[in-house]
């Protein structure tokens, strides 16, 4: 395995389709990050069958955790994440935590959300600048997150801070000592508020989602800890990997005008363009695997116990795969992207996030004629693993 240009140069990732299409060219990539010799598995046909296979674990051996989580507050959410288990406890602690999010109770979910995403497009003002992803983005998925874990309106701001912080210690890029002290002080505070807010929850119904996590503690299923780290997985997940998908939606419909007259013509595309929204920019970009005996990918042989990095976002604009992948085009049928992973660790979350994008992208096609974007460029955090737009200024407008 060869690096055949450089993957620890951040300027590498700032054209990361570039990078990724290299990547697909050559033989699996190993390179050290963190000081662990990680194996970059980016071909769609690679990456598909690794997400779904037992052979891959995302821990080394069962007791084992990266050093790089150190031994704080960070670390116990990074050990009591649904991400970061492997079976049978992950099984055991997912079917508790997805309780909630059966077909009826998803149904229930698209009534209200239904409801929080028109009053956010009601109250943009046609031709006026926004900045989507500080606004529309962000509040969204944001007041989502509230109705869901019954949240005061005024812990918004506060948790919303937080948020980058808590992703450090989930991603695949080098982690400062100042961004570890920085996340175990979050995290802690995520423990210390969630703690509180459960007191004053005891009596919800156990098909609430914060009512049936508090259901199964007083069963002996799941701990307090639990608990904590799964709203917090949950709050960071909904609003951080929404609001970058929905920002990423809209820039990709800004620079594609045609695909936009498309939509507003035919609103009902918008289950279908999200979809592609997704496919054609991830809010993910790799996860983390291990493996657990020898296996060959690409011709290269692997070792037990080495780290894999597999590509999601590169997967989904592999040509061998996808016709055209990097044509944006809301009516790809069948697209089979895999923005969601696949296998154990599909997101437990994809339901209601295609609802919540959906929706989105339904009802600003039925009020706004155009997205334009402003003179401003975006600006972007360009993170191995969770890239992101921090900036997106853009125009809604009405037919003439």
């Amino acid at each position: 395995m060869t690096d055949t240009f450089n993957l620890l140069d951040p300027t590498t990732w700032k054209d990361k389709y570039a990078a990724y299409r290299q990547l697909r060219q050559s033989v699996p990539v190993m390179i050290p990050i963190g000081g662990e010799p990680t194996v970059f598995i980016t071909r769609y046909h690679d990456v598909e069958p690794l997400l779904k296979s037992s052979a891959c674990t995302v821990k080394p051996s069962p007791s084992e955790y990266p050093a790089h989580i150190g031994s704080g507050a960070a670390s116990v959410f990074y050990k009591l994440s649904l991400p970061h288990m492997d079976a049978p406890v992950h099984g055991q602690l997912r079917r508790i935590v997805t309780a909630s999010f059966t077909a009826r109770g998803v149904g229930q979910m698209e009534e209200w959300v239904a409801g929080i995403v028109d009053s956010h497009l009601d109250a943009l003002v046609p031709g006026k600048p926004i900045d989507v992803a500080n606004g529309l983005a962000s509040s969204v998925p944001a007041a989502i997150a509230r109705r869901l874990f019954h949240l005061p309106v005024e812990a918004s701001p506060i948790l919303l801070n937080l948020v980058s912080d808590v992703t450090a210690i989930v991603g695949h890029s080098y982690l400062s000592p100042d961004a570890l002290r920085k996340a175990d002080e979050s995290i802690q505070f995520l423990f210390d508020f969630f703690s509180e807010h459960i007191q004053g929850h005891s009596t919800l119904p156990d098909e609430d989602f914060l009512g049936a996590l508090i259901h199964a503690e007083r069963a002996g299923a799941i701990t307090r800890d639990e608990i904590l780290t799964t709203l917090i997985g949950f709050y960071v997940a909904n609003v951080h990997a929404t609001r970058t998908a929905m920002t990423n939606a809209l820039y990709a419909f800004a620079n594609n005008e045609a695909q936009y007259r498309d939509l507003v013509s035919k609103p009902e595309l918008a289950a279908l363009a999200w979809d592609e929204s997704l496919r054609f920019d991830s809010p993910t970009h790799f996860v983390h695997r291990y493996a657990s005996e020898h296996m060959r990918i690409g011709g290269i042989d692997i070792e037990p116990k080495t780290r894999l990095l597999l590509g999601l976002a590169s997967a989904n604009r592999d040509p061998l795969q996808f016709d055209s992948p990097d044509l944006f085009d809301i009516r790809r049928q069948s697209t089979r992207h895999l923005a969601f992973a696949l296998g154990a660790h599909f997101c437990a979350g994809a339901a209601l996030a295609r609802i919540e994008g959906r929706l989105l992208l339904n009802g600003l096609a039925r009020r706004f004629a155009s997205i334009q974007l402003t003179g401003h460029p975006p600006r972007r955090n360009h993170d191995m693993s969770f890239p992101f737009i921090e900036s997106l200024t853009v125009e809604l407008r009405r037919a003439a």
